[in-house]
């Protein structure tokens, strides 16, 4: 008999209790209900459903609930970890088949992660591994006590765990806790060009795939997904489980700060010594891990911070969500409108054009802008979303990111303010309609650029260049400045941190235009040894250094 649900009242939530069994038992649990202001003992579970096609049974209070592979081992793993785990878990304490509780469920989200005494971040089981274990795995546990980078490596060495079902396949946490113990000797160093981490004798191919599995799907898919953010941003306490490996949030933070700081100022030179593969997915698990460190920091700091929905909406695109219209709502209670509540919250009886255009305009509403109309607005997987909003189900890119944190360079009016009474009266409008200015003409178009290869770009520079030489007969300075959208990037160290800056190009600039165009791989111009310099199509225009 399969198990039933009960309603809820206003303030309750479920709760599951994980009873005893050994390794392999069936899992049973206990359900029960319990309300938020009885402040209750409880962990949550952060995790990824999977695929909904292949079903498991757990036992319900005694009955049978089918669901997925992925949440039955983060069951069976904890259940392992944590005896009598009493916790949150979405999946299993709300009644996915109720809209009007399911809605009600997710705008209390927030405080239900915030009420909890510890979250569980579960990654998965193994990296690349298929099968079934089917003996009870090792609980290995890391920490501040686990000693220094030398005792971490020593460890991937001496580790070993090998079912005796199948003696021929290789360990089956052995790839688990070398990831763990490479960010755990990240964590624990004080300069990386010195540590034994990046010495030839350390597993060099091995390391990058295990670290490239680590982070990206099909193998660990909890990086991708949208709901995570605020699983982990909101809670004082996260802890980070891979199998039965596991290890407070705070050492993959730290981990990442300290990689990002050292390989952008005093140990750069490593990135030509390392190979390509390991430097993308250590830049990609630094990106990951401090996109949520500084929204869980201002969390816990009590802070009021600039997190827009906005900023949030566009930090966060390219993560995914099973439901659409869960792009939006897994980061309202993350997000900040200067004092101002608001006004769209969870619900699951719009369709996902009705929540994608609320959203906009309560991007509009909150950063009292247009900044929002800065973005991607021609990819659409929805036929029937207005033409002025973005549709946040699209994948992003970085030049789109890079383009919107620069947006305060763009405003043309920035001293006049937006009449949001005016806005406020297109609510229930498909169109939206503003006032502009003539600033000046398009005077050529050219073929866009498809691809980033080098050989791409430089062979549609060069055909921008001939085309602009041509037909133009206008200044190089004016070139520059259309390539880079009139913006200059830089890296600039702000105290004991490095960030990144935005400003305007400037006249001077133009030394470091010309210095790309001589030495970048990008660059349509040869250079050839000694000082002369032997310009490709574009041998026709000078360069002025």
């Amino acid at each position: 008999m399969a198990y039933t649900y009960g309603g809820l009242k206003d303030d309750e939530i479920r709760l599951v209790r994980l009873l005893p069994g050994s390794w392999n038992d069936k899992i049973h649990c206990e359900v029960f209900k319990t309300t938020l202001s009885s402040k209750s003992q409880y962990q949550a579970l952060s995790y990824v459903w999977g695929s909904r096609n292949v079903k498991r049974t757990v036992w319900l209070n005694g009955q049978k609930h089918a669901t997925t592979v992925n949440l039955e081992c983060a069951l069976r793993h904890p259940r392992l970890m944590y005896p009598g785990l009493v916790c949150w878990i979405e999946a299993l304490c709300i009644n996915q088949a109720n809209t009007l509780e399911r809605t009600h469920q997710v705008q209390i989200m927030a405080q239900i992660y915030d009420g909890s005494g510890e979250v569980l971040v579960y990654l998965g089981d193994s990296l690349g591994r298929k099968s079934k274990i089917l003996v009870e795995p090792p609980i290995v546990v890391f920490g501040e006590n686990l000693g220094d980078i030398s005792d971490s490596m020593e460890c991937i060495g001496r580790f070993s765990y090998r079912d005796p079902e199948d003696s021929t396949r290789k360990d089956s946490l052995l790839d688990v806790y070398i990831v763990f113990c490479f960010i755990h000797a990240l964590w624990d160093m004080h300069r990386l060009k010195t540590s034994p981490l990046f010495s030839r004798a350390t597993p060099g191919i091995e390391l990058e795939k295990y670290l490239r599995q680590f982070m990206h799907t099909p193998w660990t898919p909890w990086w991708s997904r949208v709901w995570v953010v605020q699983e982990v941003a909101i809670p004082l306490r996260v802890t980070v489980l891979y199998g039965t490996v596991s290890t407070p949030w705070e050492m993959f933070d730290t981990a990442a700060k300290r990689y990002t700081d050292h390989i952008s100022s005093c140990c750069s030179e490593l990135q030509s010594s390392l190979s390509r593969d390991l430097i993308s997915v250590l830049d990609d698990f630094s990106r990951s891990t401090l996109s949520i460190a500084g929204l869980r920091n201002a969390s816990a700091q009590t802070e009021t911070t600039n997190s827009t929905l906005l900023l949030l909406l566009r930090k966060f695109w390219n993560r995914k969500a099973s439901d659409p219209r869960d792009k939006v709502y897994a980061l309202l209670s993350l997000a900040h409108s200067s004092g101002q509540t608001l006004e769209i919250t969870p619900d699951y009886s719009k369709s996902e054009v009705e929540v994608f255009t609320q959203a906009t305009l309560e991007c509009i509403y909150s950063s009292k802008s247009l900044h929002v109309f800065n973005t991607e607005l021609v990819r659409k997987f929805w036929k029937d979303l207005p033409t002025w909003v973005p549709d946040w189900d699209a994948p992003g890119n970085y030049v789109d990111n890079n383009r919107f944190a620069a947006s305060a360079l763009y405003t043309a009016c920035r001293s006049e303010q937006i009449d949001m009474n005016k806005l406020r009266e297109l609510r229930h409008w498909n169109r939206f309609i503003v006032k502009g200015m003539y600033i000046t003409r398009v005077e050529q178009v050219h073929e866009v650029m498809w691809g980033d290869s080098v050989e791409t770009s430089r062979d549609t520079l060069k055909s921008w260049g001939h085309m602009i030489h041509i037909n133009l007969q206008k200044s190089l300075r004016t070139v520059w400045r259309t390539l880079c959208a009139d913006v200059m990037v830089s890296m600039e160290k702000r105290g004991t941190k490095t960030q990144t800056v935005f400003r305007r190009a400037k006249d001077d600039d133009e030394l470091k235009f010309a210095a790309w165009a001589l030495h970048s791989k990008r660059s349509p111009t040869d250079v050839v040894r000694g000082d002369k310099i032997m310009p490709r199509d574009w041998r026709d225009i000078n360069i002025r250094a």
